[in-house]
């Protein structure tokens, strides 16, 4: 329960910061923990090449249900390591374009 005295309250998946998550602890049992919110695919080894990721801008924030186990990147993750994020609204973020902006 220490990590949800830690947090603030998260508003913003996309700003990379830290939520509670319900996890597996590996011995039939369950922990609540700080995690930063975001994908981190096993061959990422550290913050660096993490962040050198980022700048390629590989979509890791949005997997989508509907093909994440055809995925190479998703498919493991989606199997074996699951996790439980608890909130009390989720909406698909969408950007905002002022009326007469071109869409690409």
């Amino acid at each position: 329960m220490a990590a949800l005295k830690e947090l603030e309250i998260f508003k913003d998946g996309f700003a990379y910061s830290n939520s509670v998550i319900v996890k597996n602890n590996g011995h039939n049992d369950i922990e609540i923990v700080s995690a930063k919110w975001e994908f981190t695919p096993v061959w990422i080894k550290d913050e660096e090449a993490l962040k050198a990721a980022r700048k390629q801008g590989i979509p890791w924030l949005n997997a989508r249900s509907e093909t994440m186990l055809e995925s190479k990147m998703f498919r493991e993750a989606a199997l074996k390591r699951r996790c439980l994020v608890p909130a009390s609204y989720f909406f698909e973020w969408r950007g905002y374009k002022p009326a007469g902006a071109k869409r690409k």
